[in-house]
């Protein structure tokens, strides 16, 4: 063989093994902040990654979403060798089926009559870990909110007043739902008492506007958007209801990654989340690079942002099952899912993976 021939087949070989390398969507690893110690990488010995490709995450984009947006976008996932791509969607159910099977690696939810019934029938995805901190204070954002014209008129002054009114939702079932009825019962009325609308949260600051419906029950996005633009005013915030705990809930992985095979990638996953977390904690959603990240993810201008409430997670991802019992039985009390009983917290959960991801990050 020449010379020059070998020279060539090498040059060849080390470009292959160039492309070969994972490369991660998010952009180059941040440069570790004063006084904050660098993520280790793997151990020497330490279960190499598996070729998995692209992580899919499917998000409902909400400020709750954050710390998947700060992990990729400030490269906590790259520094686990990880490589992901997110996607949004309307509702967390739209997700079930590809976490199901496999098309989709992660995302996070609540206990919806989707996630129920897709536990009750064992689908291959797990909660994972929490999300928001059950310790922290009572969440004051609004999720009921009236039209402004119907409360300057004096025709509603208080939520007694919504009987026989039409209130828009997003999705049958949904934890708003389950807190919408809370708030109706302590103002002596039910669900039956008002006629519920299914609208998408985009699209009910036009229908309240033109009278199509006289409410919603939403999120603090869209609430906060129709209170800002003087179409609506709150009626109920979600500390009048649920004033201490969290809901059920957080970080779900699906097929792939709760595979043994797949193990280690999980475990980096929830690694950077909770790196990203912890980071929000401590001050991080002031930071320009945070503020344009949940921009470009959101679409929420900057100044909206500012006056929205912001989240406070769970350092530890502890998943926090104080209404999970009630929640159920909200479902099934009104037909809402396929079982007559409550199904073990313990059921839907796997734990084992974020015990070892704490480990690593807290450096034990």
């Amino acid at each position: 063989m020449s010379a020059l021939r070998t020279i060539i087949l090498l040059l060849l070989a080390a470009l292959l093994i160039s492309a070969c390398q994972p490369v991660a969507v998010n952009g180059p690893a941040p440069a570790a902040a004063a006084g904050e110690t660098p993520a280790a990488p793997a151990a020497a010995g330490e279960a190499s990654l598996p070729d998995l490709g692209a992580l899919q995450i499917a998000l409902v984009p909400i400020l709750a979403s954050a710390p998947f947006y700060v992990a990729a976008d400030l490269g906590f996932f790259a520094e686990q060798g990880l490589t992901v791509e997110i996607q949004n969607v309307r509702n967390a159910d739209e997700m079930l089926a590809p976490l199901s099977t496999g098309k989709v690696d992660a995302s996070a939810a609540t206990l919806s009559t989707g996630i129920l019934n897709a536990m009750s029938q064992k689908l291959d995805f797990r909660f994972v870990a929490g999300q928001g901190d059950p310790n922290a204070p009572a969440d004051a954002a609004p999720f009921l909110v009236v039209s402004k014209t119907l409360a300057d008129s004096g025709a509603v002054k208080s939520v007694a007043d919504l009987k026989g009114r039409k209130i828009a939702i997003n999705l049958r079932g949904s934890i708003v739902e389950y807190t919408l009825a809370k708030g109706l019962e302590q103002a002596g009325l039910t669900l039956a008492d008002v006629e519920l609308v299914t609208i998408p949260g985009g699209e009910m600051l036009a229908a309240v506007q033109n009278g199509a419906v006289d409410g919603a029950a939403l999120g603090v996005l869209n609430a906060e958007r129709m209170i800002a633009e003087g179409v609506a005013v709150p009626l109920l915030k979600n500390s009048d209801v649920i004033p201490a705990g969290g809901v059920p809930g957080g970080v779900v992985f699906g097929q792939r990654l709760l595979r043994p095979e797949n193990r280690e990638a999980g475990i980096r996953f929830l690694a950077a989340y909770l790196k990203a977390v912890r980071f929000l904690n401590e001050g991080g959603w002031e930071q320009p690079e945070v503020v344009a990240s949940l921009q470009k993810y959101t679409g929420m201008e900057p100044a909206l942002m500012a006056r929205l409430p912001k989240v406070t997670y769970s350092a530890t991802g502890e998943l926090d099952d104080t209404y999970a019992e009630e929640l159920q039985r909200f479902q099934i009390d009104h037909g809402y899912v396929e079982f007559t009983e409550p199904m073990p917290f313990g059921q839907m959960v796997d734990t084992s993976l974020l015990e070892e991801a704490l480990a690593r990050l807290d450096g034990q």
